[in-house]
């Protein structure tokens, strides 16, 4: 929390869809009084004010706040870690963006990470397997499939390194494992124990991503193979490129729990307690396939961190002087929502904010839409999206106009869909079409910034 005279306002987490926060730690501050119950340190010693300075700074922790309330940059130690770990998901997604936050997108299979690292699991206890699930998915946003072929060996984590097999877990002799034809590389996120309880089945699975070539698909190039090996492992090679995974319901997770599923339905073949092929299914999919799942909160809660993101994004690159003339634009109505936002959220200054372009953040969802009609040039050419807007010439001005046209209605749809999702009730979302949810979801993936700017 930021405390001042004028009152208190969570500073984190404040950008994570389900509130959730990555920063723990812990406080030893010998010298500092406790309260008589020994439960806690006395706020009022002047070293518990005396830490609070070192470790956090003099002043806000986020950037935008600080600027607003005239404080000088924070280079506490908790700013650093505040930068580094205030987001679960990277801004912008490009190429390298997962590296810099350290993020594993999945986060049931971090759990599981987790979980293997305090069991003392010998694999677990580096860095290593978390690394490259992070490594892979910036790898997806590298190139189009996100797996096979030749990667720029300038581009740090993106090299030879991994396509690397990682090392085979202790026990299993040398020997027994097979050379790795070239043009494989290891799949991470597919990587890991899987069971199914109620077979009581469990497959440890190794995955690769392979072309169309590989010897293991066989003459047929069939687009996936489970393989069961001497080791105890279970092999599993996907050729991303194949037909078949030009789908919008059909991932390599898909076609492997596909294949778990049939192993587990054959397994219970002709016993008492054999189940269909499609109830082991929905088990798998509902324990390894959260990461795909139209969950109306979720939905909810990455549509208004998007379009918070639109806002203060835009608000960074307007130029001070420009910043009255575009408030007054708006509405009265619309004018006195922003100006009782901010002082929902204590803004000292309001004058100063609006000035400085920072309304854009408090204003309706359904405003931004229309501050966006009104000024597309704002949000393209590299100030939010890199889509080229006032350099397009078509040659006669009919046509260029009719460019710049289509392209801003495009981005007012993903716009709409974005704010149908914010506002909408989470119990209406529940009952929305399905295609109505996923077009919406994948509008969230087409609004992420393509260009860099700072956080605020």
């Amino acid at each position: 929390m930021w405390r001042s005279d004028d009152g208190e306002e969570p500073e984190y987490p404040i950008d994570d869809p389900r509130n959730r926060g990555r920063l723990v730690g812990e406080i030893h501050l010998d010298h500092c009084r406790v309260t008589y119950t020994k439960d806690r340190f006395d706020r009022t010693d002047p070293a518990w004010e005396e830490m609070v300075r070192i470790v956090r700074g003099d002043g806000p922790l986020r950037p935008d706040k600080a600027r607003e309330l005239g404080f000088g940059p924070n280079e506490s130690p908790l700013f650093q870690l505040f930068q580094a770990f205030r987001r679960s998901s990277p801004k912008p997604k490009v190429a390298g963006s997962w590296a810099r936050l350290l993020i594993v997108r999945d986060n049931d299979l971090a759990e599981q990470i987790a979980k293997k690292f305090h069991a003392g699991d010998p694999e677990y206890q580096e860095d290593t397997k978390w690394w490259e699930l992070i490594e892979e998915e910036d790898r997806k946003l590298l190139t189009d499939t996100g797996t096979t072929g030749d990667q720029d060996d300038d581009l740090e984590g993106f090299g030879d390194e991994g396509s690397e097999e990682p090392p085979e877990r202790p026990g299993i002799a040398e020997s027994m494992v097979e050379p790795k034809p070239a043009h494989r590389t290891h799949l991470a996120s597919l990587s890991q124990e899987y069971r199914h309880d109620r077979s009581n089945q469990r497959w440890e699975v190794r995955a690769w991503a392979v072309e169309d070539s590989d010897p293991e698909l066989n003459e047929e190039a069939v687009p996936w193979r489970l393989k069961a090996t001497s080791a105890g492992l279970h092999e599993f090679f996907v050729n991303p490129t194949h037909g078949v995974f030009r789908s919008a319901t059909l991932t390599g997770l898909d076609a492997l729990l596909a294949e778990l599923a049939w192993s587990a339905k054959d397994f219970l073949r002709g016993e008492q307690s054999d189940m269909p092929f499609g109830l082991v299914l929905a088990d798998l999919r509902e324990r390894y396939a959260g990461t795909t799942r139209l969950d109306p909160v979720t939905l909810s809660n990455e549509a208004s961190l998007t379009l918070s993101d639109i806002a203060k994004g835009i608000s960074e690159r307007l130029d001070a002087e420009d910043g009255r003339v575009l408030f007054e634009e708006f509405s009265p109505s619309e004018q006195d929502a922003i100006l009782q936002k901010m002082a929902t959220r204590q803004l000292t200054n309001p004058q100063a904010a609006i000035a400085a372009g920072r309304f854009l953040e408090c204003a309706p969802r359904t405003s931004i839409l229309k501050f966006f009609t009104r000024h597309p040039e704002l949000f393209f050419d590299g100030q939010y999206w890199d889509e080229s807007y006032s350099e397009l010439d078509y040659g006669r001005p009919s046509a260029t106009d009719e460019a710049k046209a289509q392209l801003a209605r495009y981005f007012e749809g993903l716009l709409a869909d974005a704010i149908w999702l914010a506002e909408q009730d989470v119990d209406d979302l529940a009952a929305a079409d399905r295609a109505r949810l996923l077009r919406a979801s994948l509008s969230l993936e087409l609004l992420a910034p393509s260009t860099a700017f700072n956080e605020a």
